[in-house]
């Protein structure tokens, strides 16, 4: 925490991917927009439950690399990610009208 280095090192680290798992600390990620990087915080956590849920249940099943790379062609991209955030964005507004005042 008193180490001023350790933005730099993850930064470092994290390069021009979208993301990186912290050892002790969870999840981080980076993206053009705010939208983009929120979508794929939410994203990676929900990937990284349905990975632990998987390994408890037994041996996971890897997906073919067709779909993961058609996922990554629906979601995976900064536009993709912004606009599917952008719709939890707006239901969230449509029931919790007060969230902005």
């Amino acid at each position: 925490m008193l180490d001023t280095t350790e933005g730099a090192r993850i930064a470092e680290t994290l390069g021009t991917q979208k993301a990186v798992i912290l050892k002790n600390h969870g999840i981080l990620t980076a993206g053009p927009t705010v939208e983009a990087a929120a979508w794929w915080y939410l994203s990676l956590e929900n990937a990284c439950h349905a990975q632990l849920l998987a390994e408890a249940a037994g041996t996971p099943q890897p997906i073919a690399h067709e779909m993961a790379a058609l996922t990554h062609q629906q979601v995976g991209r900064a536009n993709g990610a912004r606009y599917a955030f952008d719709s939890l964005y707006e239901g969230l507004l449509e029931t919790e009208p007060d969230l902005l005042d």
